[in-house]
C-alpha cells in the first residue's frame, strides 16, 4: 500500500515538473511579445511622422483613450489598456500580475 502511494506521488511530481517546464517555455514567448511591443512603441514616432492623417488617427486611437490639451500643451494622457500598463510611469508589476501569481490558488497537499 505504501509503494502504491509513493508511485502515485512520484507520478504527480513528474506531472508537475512537466507543467513547470511548459510554463517556463511559455514565459519566453510572453517576454518576447512584451519586448516587441515596447520596441514598436519606441519606434512608432518616426512612422507616425511619415504617415497620412488617417493612419495617424489610428496610431492615436491605439495608444490613447484621451488626450487633454490646455493652453496648447498636453495636460493629461490617458493610455489605452494595452499600452497603459507598459507606458504609464505609475504602473507596477502588480498591475500586470495578480498578487497571488500566474497560477490559480490550489488546496494544500
Amino acid at each position: 500500500m505504501l509503494k502504491k502511494e509513493q508511485d502515485r506521488i512520484s507520478g504527480e511530481i513528474e506531472d508537475c515538473q512537466g507543467r513547470l517546464e511548459t510554463l517556463k517555455d511559455g514565459d519566453d514567448g510572453i517576454k518576447e511579445t512584451i519586448n516587441l511591443a515596447l520596441e514598436m512603441a519606441s519606434k512608432c514616432h518616426k512612422a507616425y511622422l511619415k504617415s497620412r492623417p488617417d493612419i495617424r488617427r489610428k496610431f492615436n486611437q491605439a495608444f490613447f483613450k484621451k488626450i487633454l490639451i490646455k493652453d496648447k500643451k498636453i495636460s493629461e494622457l490617458h493610455y489605452t489598456n494595452h499600452f497603459g500598463l507598459l507606458l504609464n510611469p505609475g504602473s507596477s508589476k502588480n498591475d500586470l500580475v495578480a498578487v497571488v501569481g500566474l497560477e490559480p490558488t490550489t488546496r494544500g497537499l
